[in-house]
């Protein structure tokens, strides 16, 4: 099955897998409040990037993502979850860098066995 992918530049037509990627993306490093009329839809996680990188925060994000795709994401079955917090050093600014790596299965398709994964990098300059 596909369906119309408005979150990507330029849209298109995209497979189930891409559009649940898309929409994953767009949960998790959206803003929490941000969106006018839906106040809980989003993240922490744009917040949490600006402090320091610390010991607990790649569990702190960990745990956020997980407990997002669990009350937002009815259609998937989380099967993996890994979260890589590093820091690079550009031009004597510390910048953090988010690795996070989603291992699903989606409900209601074809073949429900199939596995999919969704990567996401971000960059964010650290206090």
């Amino acid at each position: 099955m596909k369906g119309l992918n408005i979150a990507s530049n330029p849209i298109k037509i995209s497979s189930d897998a891409e559009l649940v990627a898309s929409r994953l993306e767009r949960l998790i490093f959206t803003p929490q409040g941000s969106v006018l009329g839906f106040p809980e839809f989003g993240s922490t996680i744009p917040f949490l990037m600006q402090d320091p990188i610390e010991i607990g925060l790649a569990r702190e994000i960990l745990r956020e993502v997980e407990d997002l795709i669990v009350a937002n994401e009815k259609d998937i079955v989380l099967e993996s979850l890994d979260v890589v917090l590093d820091t690079i050093n550009d031009q004597g600014n510390e910048e953090g860098v988010l690795n996070i790596k989603i291992g699903f299965y989606m409900k209601n398709v074809e073949n429900p066995e199939q596995a999919f994964e969704a990567e996401f990098f971000r960059i964010a300059q650290l206090r």
